[in-house]
């Protein structure tokens, strides 16, 4: 059937299972109005009945009052039940085969002088409802509708005081009509939500990209405020802690390699960069040439931003020495540590990024640039917080430009610390 179904629709196969399961959640509101809008003409026909139709008999009344009614109040009990998402095909075609198509056939059998009502005009409302109303798959809808219009001209022929002569001979054919006007319109609407559910998926598709492509640039809360319609995204952060890092020799290397082979380098080094931060919880926050900033602490607050950035300097010195013994390289880092307060927030309308500013920032710039190569600079706000869990080792009154003569101090792992097996964790 799944086969059959997307070749009648030159629908991809392979996306059959995934529409038939859109499609069956997409079909329950509709289903459930159109039986709820049954019931409600099963009720008016049996109060207004006898007031209507002087010829009709009353025992047509009472199989409308007695077992349509509980049956299509059964059959929308189901159709609202927590099967309903995943059967509500299933449970449509069980309340047609077991309540309507039968019902109506014992109101054809019980009318004693024929009212137009139970001509075929009734039979075709029942097709066209089989066809477009209960929203039922094409071929499902087909099958039924024309075994129970053949049922229904049965039942018309062989019952006492049925149809005969012409109007006999002429039912199948407004039956044909009205079957091949509700088929073709039942087409029509299958193979619109078919191409409403390839458009979808398309635009899924796309909307996956385009996030993926935000997320590449944007802190994943940040992005959620972008996209929830946030204009202006600028945030006060207490206690930040930036790392800015330098990789030294990368100049003069420049001179001396392909750009291809040099872009290469870099990538594989700041890709590893950005595994680390992702490890530890820091967030990369921009590079510049060979310059690396990552911050610990926004978009969210950290427990400990300090350790954070401890551990992934730690992490990154080592990582560059294990890249220069594979790439035969000879290039070490340069990396400036600072804790404080910073403002962060989205700058820019085009080729917008993520970005900090604030004089936290700045000094953790320049310890960067006063520190030597091979070796992590840390203020003295970073050292207090760090409580002893790094050897923080004391360098001395050090001349930062703009900040004057400040205590730093270099960074090295505890005897208990190895980049290769410490904990990885951002809120430890």
């Amino acid at each position: 059937m799944v086969n059959i179904s997307s070749r009648l629709f030159c629908f991809p196969e392979e996306l059959e299972a995934d529409f038939q399961r859109t499609d069956s959640l997409d079909s329950v509101r509709p289903v459930r109005i159109a039986i709820t809008l049954m019931l409600a003409l099963y009720a008016l026909f049996s109060i207004t009945g006898f007031f209507l139709y002087d010829n009709l008999d009353p025992v047509s009344v009472r199989i409308y009052s007695t077992q349509l009614i509980p049956g299509t109040l059964l059959w929308l009990l189901l159709a609202n039940s927590k099967w309903s998402e995943r059967y509500i095909h299933a449970i449509t075609l069980a309340g047609l085969i077991a309540i309507v198509i039968p019902g109506h056939a014992r109101s054809i059998m019980c009318v004693s002088t024929r009212s137009s009502l139970f001509e075929p005009t009734a039979s075709a409302i029942f097709a066209m409802l089989i066809c477009i109303g209960l929203r039922l798959p094409f071929l499902r809808a087909a099958v039924t509708s024309i075994l129970a219009c053949v049922f229904w001209m049965v039942v018309h022929a062989t019952t006492e005081g049925g149809m005969t002569g012409a109007k006999l001979m002429g039912a199948p054919f407004y039956l044909f009509a009205a079957n091949t006007i509700g088929l073709s319109a039942a087409y029509l609407i299958e193979a619109q939500r078919r191409r409403g559910f390839l458009q979808q998926r398309e635009i899924d598709q796309q909307r996956l990209e385009s996030d993926k492509l935000l997320l590449n640039v944007l802190p994943p809360s940040i992005a959620k405020r972008l996209k929830a319609g946030e204009e202006h995204i600028v945030d006060r952060c207490e206690r930040t802690t930036v790392l800015f890092a330098d990789i030294v020799g990368y100049t003069r290397l420049a001179g001396s390699v392909e750009p291809e082979v040099l872009l290469k380098m870099l990538t594989t080094i700041f890709r590893r960069f950005d595994e680390i931060m992702t490890e530890v919880g820091m967030e990369k926050i921009k590079t510049i040439g060979d310059a690396y900033m990552a911050a610990a602490g926004v978009p969210e607050a950290c427990q400990r931003p300090e350790k954070c950035a401890a551990k992934a300097a730690i992490l990154m010195r080592s990582s560059l020495e294990k890249i220069n013994s594979e790439l035969g390289l000879s290039l070490m880092i340069r990396i400036g540590i600072h804790s404080g307060p910073v403002m962060a927030g989205v700058i820019g309308c085009q080729k917008f990024s993520y970005d900090l500013w604030g004089d936290t920032v700045n000094f953790a710039s320049r310890l960067e640039s006063h520190g030597l190569p091979g070796r992590i600079h840390i203020s003295e706000d970073v050292r207090e917080a760090l409580n002893g869990d790094f050897r923080c080792i004391p360098r001395g009154p050090v001349e930062i430009k703009g900040k004057g003569e400040r205590e730093t101090f270099w960074l090295e792992p505890a005897a208990a610390f190895s980049p290769l097996t410490t904990s990885t964790s951002s809120s430890t």
